[in-house]
């Protein structure tokens, strides 16, 4: 993440459209919004929209959102190929981020050269987090102040086993998988420091259910939506439908909380 950062911090404050590559988890949505907080439109909201479950009047909906902002396109790739030229149209002022988990060739072959030509100006690559030395503990580290300020919770260091253990696991579901973790130490640790124990406790254990439940239904909320986005790999359409929401309801409580 590092390498992306640093490249983030040069394309940012442009307007240049940016495609980031990367496998399941491995921090694609991380990056956008790194973006988006340090272009010109950090002001206004960030726009996503599913181009799986796209059609046309979602389409014409989320550019408009988007006019004179940022707009992040999820799994370009799978854009149902009619729909090409209309969000090719519909792009005229904004700027875009695209998402997917092709390379440039595949990219290529599902949208075609016009529309790469469009969103794919600028290409960050991201690895797998095995393959990234140190990005591990660097991520943890933010995760863990990000879930401390969000769930009122203090902010306590790794000690040294955790930051080691953290380093040392190949992480077989990327930055998600580590974002899980930490939010989990976060809500769960109650040491000094944070532990490996902390770390390694799953949700599901005697232990775990024997605390007292969180009553708070806003961080429930959150939970549960981040857990159906996660399960459906961020298709908002599939997520809103377990949910019980509209697209649109799904939408509103993903910008509140941030996702």
């Amino acid at each position: 993440i590092t390498r992306a950062r640093d490249l983030v911090a040069r394309v940012a404050p442009t307007a240049a459209p940016i495609l980031i590559h990367g496998a399941a988890g491995t921090g694609k949505t991380l990056v956008a919004r790194l973006v988006h907080q340090a272009s010109p439109h950090a002001a206004l909201p960030l726009i996503t929209l599913d181009a799986e479950a796209a059609d046309a009047a979602v389409i014409a909906q989320q550019t408009a959102a988007a006019a004179g902002g940022l707009l992040v396109i999820d799994h370009i790739d799978r854009l149902p190929r009619a729909l090409n030229g209309v969000l090719l149209s519909a792009l005229d002022g904004i700027r875009v981020i695209a998402t997917t988990r092709l390379d440039r060739a595949g990219v290529r072959g599902a949208i075609g050269e016009d529309l790469l030509d469009r969103v794919g100006t600028i290409e960050i690559a991201l690895p797998p987090l095995v393959d990234r030395a140190g990005d591990a503990a660097l991520l943890a580290r933010h995760f863990l102040a990000l879930f401390a300020y969000r769930h009122g919770k203090p902010l306590r260091p790794l000690d040294a086993d955790a930051v080691q253990a953290i380093a040392a696991d190949r992480w077989p579901d990327n930055v998600r998988g580590l974002r899980q973790t930490m939010e989990r130490a976060v809500l769960l640790g109650n040491g000094e420091t944070y532990a490996i124990g902390d770390l390694l406790r799953p949700l599901g254990s005697a232990e775990a259910q024997s605390l007292t439940p969180d009553l708070s239904l806003a961080r429930n909320e959150e939970t549960l939506i981040t857990a159906a986005l996660e399960r459906h790999a961020f298709n908002v359409s599939r997520a809103a439908a377990q949910l019980g929401l509209t697209r649109a309801a799904l939408y509103r409580r993903m910008a509140r909380y941030g996702l």
